[in-house]
């Protein structure tokens, strides 16, 4: 009975100092409320300056969105297939992984009328979600809030023009302040403030500032500093300022208290970076076994073999990625860029091989599942010519041609 009432002292002890939350990586903490992830206080700042509607979201923040925002804001798409459809869980997911600048986005902001875009930046499921950079240099969109878990970006266009005089800033220079809640020396307070602080030296490393991400980073391994997630962030600071050295030992470190994909998959393109194969190699299948997308890292893992001069490993590993696959009765457009990226890999190996039959074949799979890809017409067309065949070379190349013109041409009106 004693042990056990210790047992669950420590226990009682590791949830109410927020230690357990913080050293494992949760994304709640002891408590009441929402998790600190959500972007509560950008979604304040909508409420407060009465955006003008329709808001754009991804798909995680659905049913935050309805609960925070409406009814006066409706949600673009949520957990329901009805009303939505599948047809716009689609649109939803391109457009996230879409530069703002791209004819998909302009086409979506008319159909839809958008006119306010909330993200979450916070180091879990958010930032890494969308291209920060791309949306902080875009033209049509400009950044109006930031802070550690939130970001809203505004149209530019005239009905917003009070608001973007009033609140719009570049990237470069926006502050993040602390909340509230992190102010103190509590043992909440403290597990707020290591939080805001992670979040913050994230963005900053994202956005490349690297000083502010350092100083931020400091700080937080003041507080705990055997968290994992803080040596991965300083192995990536490190890593991106050629500190490889610094770098691998900050990966294995947090490797060691917490093993993860993220962080195995990481320290590989370390390796991979400094043609340390061999451990890149390990490092890869380390991360597939613990990964929810274990097929990708089984493709990335074809690709070291390609690097490694290797095709008939590359041919296996691709084999496992595409059996691995959960595309196997999906039509989307993942599940083809998927499966050309499987195709054109296996194009590289059997050229390796010298099977320039099956070289040819696998690559016009590819083109066959993108035929919008330019680079792809152009792997064909070079393909072609080692064949001997130039008149289809030459017809693959007129392709790519016609390709990258589209592609360079503005949109009208724009």
């Amino acid at each position: 009975v004693v042990l056990e009432a210790l047992l669950v002292g420590v226990r009682l002890s590791d949830l109410v100092t927020e230690r357990y939350s913080v050293e494992t990586g949760q994304i709640t903490m002891f408590g009441t409320g929402a998790s600190w992830w959500f972007p509560e206080r950008a979604a304040e700042f909508i409420l407060n300056n009465k955006s003008l509607p329709n808001v754009f979201h991804d798909y995680t923040l659905g049913g935050f969105v309805t609960w925070k925002l409406g009814p006066e804001y409706r949600d673009f798409v949520d957990g329901r297939h009805m009303p939505f459809g599948a047809e716009l869980f689609t649109e939803q997911r391109n457009l996230v992984a879409t530069p703002p600048e791209a004819a998909e986005w302009r086409t979506s902001e008319e159909r839809w009328n958008l006119n306010t875009i909330l993200f979450s930046v916070s180091r879990y499921a958010g930032l890494g979600s969308f291209p920060l950079p791309d949306y902080c240099q875009s033209k049509d969109w400009k950044l109006v809030y930031l802070d550690d878990t939130g970001i809203v970006f505004l149209r530019n266009r005239p009905e917003n023009a009070a608001l973007l005089a009033k609140f719009a800033e570049p990237c470069a220079t926006a502050v993040l302040a602390p909340p509230a809640a992190a102010k103190g020396n509590s043992y909440r307070a403290r597990a707020e403030r290591f939080t805001f602080l992670m979040n913050s030296a994230s963005i900053y490393f994202l956005l490349a500032r690297d000083a502010e991400a350092s100083r931020a980073l400091s700080d937080a391994e003041a507080l705990f500093p055997e968290n994992p997630s803080l040596h991965l962030v300083k192995a990536q600071l490190l890593q991106a300022n050629n500190h490889s050295d610094e770098a691998e030992q900050e990966y294995l470190r947090a490797l060691k208290r917490d093993p993860s994909d993220g962080g195995w998959f990481a320290l590989a393109h370390l390796y991979t970076a400094e043609h340390r194969y061999t451990d890149a190699e390990r490092a890869v299948k380390n991360a597939a076994s613990l990964s929810q997308m274990a097929f990708d890292r089984w493709r990335s893992l074809g690709q070291l073999y390609l690097a490694m001069k290797e095709p008939e490993q590359a041919l296996a590993a691709f084999a496992r990625a595409a059996q691995l696959s959960p595309y196997a009765n999906d039509t989307s457009e993942m599940r083809m860029e998927f499966d050309a990226k499987i195709a054109e890999g296996r194009a590289r190996a059997y050229r390796a091989m010298n099977k320039l039959p099956l070289a040819v074949a696998a690559q016009e799979v590819a083109v066959s599942l993108t035929p919008t890809n330019a680079a792809r017409w152009l792997a064909l067309a070079e393909l072609y010519a080692a064949s001997g065949d130039a008149a289809k070379a030459e017809d693959a190349r007129s392709h790519a041609a016609i390709l990258q013109k589209l592609q360079r041409e503005p949109v009208a009106g724009k």
